[in-house]
């Protein structure tokens, strides 16, 4: 393989290799280094999430435990699919139970039929003090604004 230097002379084309040779190396180490730190970062971040869920899963874990001692549902918590069906017949049975109970109390008496459709859901959003409720009543533009907006010409006074 033939080769061809930039220069005639041997030392200049000595020098030459010298700071190529340089060049690449430091710009190995560079790739080199970037690569090591995206690398770093990954893995901080994958550690992270992964511990992240390892604790919602033992809580979660945890809150099943507590849901089968309390209630005495009787749950199989080694097999996913099989509790998972568990619970569905569960809030099946749960929910026609509670659908019976109101069909059965809506015979009771129109008054309180009356009574609860004219009760009010109190859907109040509790705020910090330091935060503040914007209402559309304040967003409204006002007549002591700066802006007025003329026909073609915007007009800005």
């Amino acid at each position: 393989m033939n080769i061809q230097l930039p220069y005639e002379n041997a030392d200049l084309n000595v020098q030459y290799l010298l700071a190529k040779n340089t060049e690449i190396n430091t710009t190995s180490s560079m790739i080199t280094v970037c690569f090591l730190a995206m690398l770093f970062i990954m893995y901080n971040t994958s550690k992270s999430v992964i511990d992240n869920y390892k604790s919602q899963n033992i809580q979660l874990q945890y809150m099943l435990n507590l849901l089968n001692k309390v209630y005495k549902l009787d749950l199989d918590l080694s097999d996913l699919g099989e509790l998972m069906n568990t619970l569905e017949e569960k809030a099946d049975e749960s929910e026609s139970e509670s659908e019976s109970e109101s069909e059965s109390d809506t015979g009771s008496g129109d008054e309180e039929n009356t009574n609860n459709s004219n009760e009010t859901i109190n859907l109040m959003v509790t705020l910090d003090d330091n935060s503040r409720r914007v209402l559309r009543s304040h967003t409204k533009n006002r007549s002591d604004s700066n802006l007025v907006i003329k026909g073609k010409g915007w007009k800005l006074d």
